[in-house]
């Protein structure tokens, strides 16, 4: 009658741990289940986006029925909306306004623009959680006018913009050309790298035309792991960016230790 009675209860408690793990109980659903392969939080690491956005003169060139601006922010726009709510997102923003631009020689001949044009990088909404709202507001204001101050605006980001973040860390940087100061983001890609700093970097080429450009734009991506897509149109531009929200991708890359 004992065995019987013990029996009896493990099987009630093995159902009720079934029961438990079912689907429905899981902490995060919804979207989170409907779209598996978006970026997707786990209990003990949080996903963190910080989407950086390229709004300098040249994003004033048409495409098609509006301009480069007016379609970036709608895609933008319509991704983060698709995203789980779990899911921590930001938004930097350079090239938004203008200023004062100083000569720089650089070592291999001739001079390059910097000065304070070329630290027009601004985080409009830090990396939390429930801010689509506040993000919607303030990409609607951006006007394109400025530089494109790549470098600067990916070592704030990784300097400030993380600072104190827990989790997995992702840049979606979008852009329609190369930097137009005196540095490489490539640079800084490898420098991250090599200081152990563990952020992945995916970016976007938004109807570049520069082989230059899109060289640049890829080895930012490939030193960090990431994805670097090249899109000419609305649709490609927006299937980029629900691909680069991907958890996963199998970019095979290594640094070198330093010296």
């Amino acid at each position: 009658m004992m065995r019987f009675r013990l029996a009896t209860l493990s099987l009630v408690l093995f159902t009720g741990l079934v029961l438990w793990a079912t689907p429905g109980n899981a902490q995060f659903y919804g979207n989170a289940q409907q779209n598996s392969a978006s970026l997707q939080a786990s209990q003990g690491e949080p996903q963190n986006v910080l989407i950086i956005l390229d709004a300098s003169d040249s994003m004033n060139e048409r495409m098609g029925h509006q301009t480069k601006m007016e379609a970036a922010k709608q895609v933008v726009l319509k991704t983060i909306r698709s995203l789980p709510p779990n899911v921590n997102v930001g938004l930097r923003v350079y090239g938004h306004k203008t200023g004062n631009l100083g000569m720089i020689y650089t070592p291999f001949g001739g001079f390059t623009t910097g000065g304070e044009a070329c630290r027009q990088s601004e985080l409009k909404v830090p990396i939390s959680a429930n801010n689509r709202a506040q993000i919607a507001t303030q990409i609607m204001d951006i006007n394109a006018v400025g530089k494109t101050p790549i470098t600067y605006s990916l070592t704030e980001a990784i300097r400030r913009d993380f600072s104190g973040v827990r989790g997995k860390k992702t840049i979606i940087l979008i852009s329609d050309g190369r930097e137009t100061c005196a540095a490489n983001p490539c640079d800084v890609a490898v420098d991250m790298v090599r200081a152990g700093i563990d952020i992945k970097i995916n970016t976007v080429g938004f109807g570049t035309h520069d082989k230059f450009a899109d060289n640049q734009l890829r080895c930012v991506a490939l030193s960090t792991k990431g994805k670097f897509y090249s899109t000419n149109t609305m649709a490609e531009l927006e299937r980029s960016l629900q691909d680069t929200m991907q958890v996963q991708t199998n970019i095979n890359a290594k640094i070198l230790p330093g010296p």
